[in-house]
C-alpha cells in the first residue's frame, strides 16, 4: 500500500488490468506530473488519478499539473 507515501505508484499492480476493456483511476503514492503522464502513457486503460497527500502538503497543485499535462497533450478539465 502506497497511499500517502508520495513514493509512486505501485505499477506492478497495473498488469492485472491488461488486457481487459476497463479503465481505471489509480490512486495512491503519487507526487508528480511527470509520474502521473508516464503512468498514463504507459497504460491506455488509466483514465484518471486521485491525489490527496501531495496536494495538501503543497508538493503540487492542480494548476501546475493541469499545465504539466495539458502541454503534453493530455486531456485536463478546466
Amino acid at each position: 500500500d502506497t497511499d500517502g507515501t508520495l513514493n509512486g505508484f505501485p505499477t506492478d499492480l497495473l498488469a492485472s488490468f491488461r488486457g481487459l476493456n476497463q479503465s481505471i483511476i489509480i490512486s495512491g503514492g503519487i507526487s508528480s506530473g511527470e509520474e502521473i503522464a508516464s503512468l498514463a502513457t504507459e497504460n491506455y486503460f488509466v483514465k484518471g488519478v486521485a491525489l490527496g497527500r501531495a496536494l495538501h502538503e503543497n508538493v503540487v497543485s492542480v494548476n501546475s499539473l493541469k499545465f504539466y499535462l495539458k502541454a503534453r497533450g493530455f486531456e485536463v478539465r478546466t
